[in-house]
């Protein structure tokens, strides 16, 4: 019962503040995406048990610019060749540390930017869906749907997939992901999509279903990703930092995959 109520009480603390700094303003926002990436990026480095802690401190740092410099970009606040430019500084602050410093190795250098990539890349897709409905201004709109459509799967797939679910999809990565839990969330989420048409009147109601579905594809991807990594690390929880959830990387894997799924989506859509 103490660890039930610990994992509702953290789990609408996290909810509160997630959707409290996407509805708040754009640097709320930021702010949001560059403390995920710091702990996802510390939860990985522990995951994999990587000693070098400069190397750690470069990358993150780097990661942390790279996220702030996309996030000028995508507002206007800076042009194309500036952030270019910035981009192949920090390569190049990177690669340069790799090659003087006498600890750093390519195969942990190699892991962290794998680690940076895939989080600092997916979070910059999350960031530009703040500017999906309108690039010249912030709009919480579309970020929100994203984060209400995960957790609406999450919990259909959960609920049902306990219930129905026999088919496992990766029993040696995750055993408790089902083809039953699976369809149901993703059907949840395609009603979703219907429900986000009838309020919002953008796009088409088809256009919608297929979003839904794509971030239940995309959750479920992430989600398959990050239990893969622990399967390789040996544990269960990426951290222990939301009592009864786990680590950052726990809560917000399904989005890191989802995010780019959706944006790339709603890109095409708008173009038809």
């Amino acid at each position: 019962m103490n660890n039930l109520l610990a994992r509702t009480v953290s789990g609408i603390i996290l909810v509160l503040i997630v959707v409290g700094s996407v509805l708040w303003n754009e640097y709320a926002m930021l702010a949001l995406t560059l403390v995920v990436f710091s702990l996802g990026f510390y939860e990985f480095r522990k995951m994999f048990n990587v000693q070098d802690r400069s190397l750690f401190l470069t990358f993150l740092v780097t990661g942390l610019a790279a996220l702030v410099t996309f996030f000028l970009f995508l507002s206007g606040r800076i042009d194309t060749p500036l952030m270019l430019g910035a981009t192949a500084l920090l390569l190049t602050v990177i690669f340069t540390h790799v090659l003087v410093s006498k600890k750093a190795t390519i195969a942990e250098a190699g892991k962290f930017l794998s680690a940076m990539v895939w989080l600092a890349g997916s979070l910059v897709f999350f960031i530009a869906l703040g500017r999906q409905k309108d690039p010249a201004s912030y709009h919480a709109l579309y970020p929100l749907i994203l984060l209400i459509m995960i957790w609406l799967f999450d919990v259909g797939a959960f609920v049902f997939g306990s219930l129905l679910g026999k088919t496992k999809i990766a029993p040696a990565i995750s055993p408790g992901k089902t083809l039953e839990g699976l369809l149901s969330g993703t059907l949840l989420n395609a009603l979703a999509g219907y429900v986000v048409f009838r309020i919002t009147g953008e796009h088409t109601v088809l256009a919608w279903i297929l979003l839904g579905v794509v971030i239940s594809i995309g959750a479920t991807a992430g989600d398959l990703l990050e239990s893969k990594l622990k399967r390789e690390a040996g544990i269960k929880d990426s951290g222990n930092l939301i009592p009864g959830h786990g680590g950052i990387l726990d809560r917000f894997d399904s989005m890191l995959f989802a995010a780019p799924l959706f944006f790339v989506t709603l890109q095409i859509i708008a173009s038809l």
